[in-house]
């Protein structure tokens, strides 16, 4: 989910589209991104098809020259601290927990929000599992506890902190993505023949 520092964009001024971002040339070295981030990147080429795809993030590299920041946490604080003006994309999650601190930062929508899913297993053998259980923080109580550092609840009666994150998500084409290791590779391929090699 792309984002930006509040105090050096309007939200009346953010791009409507990943094109319209493309084109902001006067951006250019003060946009960051994640070292990696294929899910993103896989989602751009779904949503738009290989060709166009790879034209989007040609446009994206070649234009903005983003600098390459290691860490999703770096992009989202480097972004809030205003060393930059946008980010590509970044964990929504990461972007809210920064504003809630008070710094001044937001995320922004705009098509293919790309989504992926992580797992919390407990181990069958383990002494006590169902203190395992209660440690993955399921419940109302333990949901509604991490939506005050901005983690997006699993549950759906459980509202996001700041209200209406999930609604905006949802009016956007949220594409889940789901890569095996041969397709996590072509992705970083791809991200560093388009994204990190142009950004000189």
């Amino acid at each position: 989910m792309p984002a930006y520092n509040t105090n050096l964009v309007k939200p009346a001024d953010l791009p409507k589209s990943y094109e319209e971002l493309s084109l902001r040339t006067q951006w250019a070295g003060r946009a960051v991104i994640n070292e990696s981030d294929s899910e993103w990147l896989t989602a751009l080429l779904a949503h738009y098809g290989e060709a166009k795809g790879r034209d989007v993030l040609r446009a994206l590299g070649t234009n903005l020259k983003p600098v390459i920041v290691n860490g999703h946490l770096a992009v989202a604080r480097a972004l809030a601290a205003g060393e930059y003006v946008v980010a590509l994309t970044n964990y929504v999650n990461l972007t809210i927990n920064q504003k809630l601190a008070g710094a001044a930062t937001d995320f922004f929508t705009i098509d293919p929000v790309g989504v992926f899913y992580m797992q919390v297993a407990a181990s069958a053998q383990a002494p006590h599992p169902n203190a395992a259980r209660l440690a993955t923080n399921l419940s109302v109580e333990g949901q509604t506890m991490l939506t005050r550092r901005g983690r997006i609840p699993s549950r759906p009666d459980v509202e996001t902190n700041p209200p209406g994150v999930l609604k905006a998500l949802h009016e956007r084409n949220v594409m889940p993505i789901q890569l095996n290791a041969e397709q996590e590779k072509k992705a970083d391929g791809i991200f560093k023949e388009l994204i990190a090699g142009r950004q000189r």
